[in-house]
């Protein structure tokens, strides 16, 4: 599914929304995956990098899913 990515920026930092529109909900797992896996590091990286980050879901099942973090 198509993502779309927002980016806002204040005078305390900047925040960064990632959302794609989804039928289902997922799992935000944290932490680095076994060295085996070619993939599921990006949240691990957002969490090392950001102030604050979260998962957000849509109120219905097919209204999205957003990643967000601050720095």
């Amino acid at each position: 599914p198509p993502l779309m990515v927002r980016f806002r920026q204040d005078d305390t930092g900047f925040r960064v929304e990632v959302e794609q529109a989804s039928f289902r909900t997922i799992g935000a797992h944290v932490g680095f995956p076994r060295p085996v896996r070619g993939r599921g590091r990006g949240l691990a990286v957002v969490e090392a990098l950001a102030e604050r980050w979260g998962v957000t879901y849509g109120a219905a099942p097919a209204s999205g899913t957003t990643v967000w973090f601050e720095m």
